[in-house]
């Protein structure tokens, strides 16, 4: 994927949680600073585990979170 969504999903953690919460992601999910290119492919890997590592911050499903990031994007997009 790319680091656009990537960015996205950062965007998203740190108005719910803060800046101290995506810290913590990106620990958790092992994933380097680098990862938010936003013209660069990562491979999927790197999506899933930030996804995984958000869903267990804000103690939902990994489905839960992909929706709530659905959500996400089409606010950003301003897709209705």
């Amino acid at each position: 994927m790319y680091g656009l969504i990537h960015a996205a999903i950062q965007q998203m953690v740190v108005e719910r949680f803060g800046q101290d919460a995506w810290l913590q992601v990106m620990t958790n999910s092992n994933t380097s600073p680098d990862a938010f290119m936003s013209t660069r492919s990562y491979d999927d890997s790197v999506t899933y585990g930030l996804v995984g590592a958000v869903a267990q911050l804000a103690e939902i499903s990994t489905e839960e979170c992909l929706e709530q990031f659905g959500q996400k994007i089409r606010e950003i997009n301003h897709i209705f």
